[in-house]
């Protein structure tokens, strides 16, 4: 377990928290780390990035970390360079007070540069202990973390980040294609939009096949019709699939991604092969019509903390 000074206060984080619900689905996510929305302290951009699975490398106890990470360093000078120090906090209901962790190892404070540009406390708590209702720590299954940066200017700010399971009655979207011969075999084909989880979601095609599939495959993707803003990132876990002409079960492959204004859609290259496609006997085709459908089962959502 890492080695941190631990105190108990009331006053919440001086800069940012997060919260996180429902906190079993972030806890059982495919993810490795979720990253909150950028703030601002002390004239630099930040991060307090959620670690789900920081387990112990002997005992394979589960435990959480939390990491603090400098962002948008784009926009510093070349040889930058930023020396803090920060407390962690976890919020407890029943006492109503803050369980606060100081990085033993780190006393003096951290440097941030380019080649080091997050702070992690790895196993900061047993998974055990978080979801412990009668420890306090997990409410009605969300849980409250902060972050408090010892610089003079405090800007105060909070978002309360969710993961949402089938995110509305109509959490998938269809595509029914009257003939995939019409369609442009050289180029990526798009359906028409709609919206899930307040979001504009399209399907897409290459009837022969991305540069990845070579002709071999049809490419299957599902993405965002308008971009995401500079500072945001969204976890989606999906299927995608084609029914079946013949009643037999659908083909799909599920996936997991973070989405991004660089990052737009999310699927497969090489989704199913053309030969299995065009055999009559498999009953994919139908006069050359083809349904296609994407669901998105868990998304990642954001808004003010409150």
């Amino acid at each position: 377990m890492g080695k941190f000074n631990e105190s108990i206060r009331k006053d919440p984080p001086g800069q940012y928290s997060l919260k996180l619900k429902p906190l079993s689905l972030f806890l059982s996510s495919k993810t490795d780390k979720f990253d909150s929305g950028v703030f601002e302290a002390a004239g630099y951009k930040w991060r307090l990035n959620f670690y789900p699975n920081s387990h112990a490398r002997n005992s394979g106890a589960k435990y959480i970390g939390l990491g603090l990470e400098i962002a948008e360093t784009e926009s510093l000078p070349a040889g930058w360079q930023v020396v803090i120090n920060c407390k962690m906090f976890v919020y407890n209901k029943v006492t109503r007070e803050y369980l606060v962790f100081e990085d033993v190892n780190d006393a003096d404070g951290r440097r941030f540069h380019a080649m080091s540009d997050e702070w992690v406390f790895e196993q900061l708590m047993l998974v055990d202990t978080l979801t412990s209702d009668s420890i306090g720590h997990n409410d009605d299954d969300s849980c409250v973390f902060g972050v408090e940066i010892r610089l003079p200017k405090y800007d105060i700010g909070g978002e309360t980040l969710s993961l949402t399971m089938n995110p509305s009655d109509e959490n998938s979207i269809q595509w029914k294609i009257p003939s995939l011969a019409a369609l442009d075999a050289n180029v990526q084909n798009f359906s028409d939009v709609k919206k899930i989880a307040g979001r504009d979601w399209k399907l897409s095609i290459y009837p022969r096949g991305d540069e990845r599939a070579k002709k071999q495959c049809l490419s299957l993707f599902l993405g965002l019709a308008t971009s995401l803003p500079d500072d945001r990132r969204v976890y989606v876990e999906y299927k995608l699939r084609i029914r079946n002409r013949h009643g037999f079960e659908a083909h799909e492959k599920e996936g997991h991604e973070w989405l991004s204004k660089k990052i737009t859609k999310m699927g497969f290259s090489e989704f199913i092969q053309l030969g299995d496609l065009y055999d009559d006997s498999k009953g994919w085709l139908y006069n050359n019509s083809l349904d296609v459908e994407g669901e998105i089962m868990i998304i990642s959502g954001s808004s003010n903390l409150r």
